[in-house]
């Protein structure tokens, strides 16, 4: 099911022209953050459906942990792109896996991210393209721990854990929009994937809180 409110929270901080020069996105952060993704599948789930997430070390918190965190964990250069008054800033690295090169993103909307640039997108892929300004990961930084299934794990454990997928070019997402109250805060979460072969080879969660 797809929620109206959902594609406009989720997909309005940051538009395609916005990856047309300097850095740029690719993957799924990239198909995540374009207009393409209001045509792709989203199914509401009860709860959010990422409780935490662990990048090694590091206990990632998002709309918490910021970018800065993530740099002085792991190393690595923040990079920007901007388009008018819309922008996103990122850290990512090259992971190097038995079956080849992987990424891992840590992202930040310019608008919900403030400043501090808090972290309110993490990925993973498999992609073997070559990603712009990634830096080689440490040795600390091998995976990220999603608590949900991860990848290489069969389209068959998220339906599992989430239902059908009833995916569309691939990417499936599933959504948790959660209203404060005590706070006139709602905070929506969405948790995405790409399968490829029948098994996940990215995945992103994505977290925004507005008024």
């Amino acid at each position: 099911m797809k929620s109206t409110v959902l594609l406009t929270l989720a997909m309005a901080f940051v538009a395609a022209p916005a990856f047309a020069d300097g850095p740029r996105l690719t993957g799924l952060p990239a198909k995540l953050l374009s207009g393409d993704a209001a045509q792709l599948t989203t199914h509401e789930v009860p709860t959010p459906p990422v409780s935490s997430i662990k990048a090694g070390p590091l206990a990632v918190e998002l709309e918490v942990t910021t970018l800065a965190d993530v740099q002085k964990q792991f190393g690595g250069t923040i990079s920007n792109a901007t388009d008018g008054g819309v922008s996103v800033d990122w850290v990512c690295y090259v992971i190097q896996r038995t079956s080849g090169a992987g990424h891992i993103w840590f992202l930040s909307d310019g608008r919900i991210g403030g400043p501090d640039h808090v972290v309110t997108m993490v990925a993973s892929d498999f992609d073997l393209s070559e990603h712009s300004g990634c830096t080689d990961a440490p040795a600390s930084l091998t995976a990220i721990d999603y608590s949900v299934p991860g990848l290489l794990t069969s389209e068959s454990d998220v339906v599992a854990r989430f239902g059908p997928t009833d995916a569309l070019d691939n990417v499936v997402s599933y959504s948790n929009q959660t209203t404060s109250t005590t706070t006139p805060l709602t905070t929506l979460q969405v948790l995405s994937y790409h399968f490829k072969d029948g098994k996940v080879d990215a995945i992103a969660v994505n977290q925004l809180t507005t008024n």
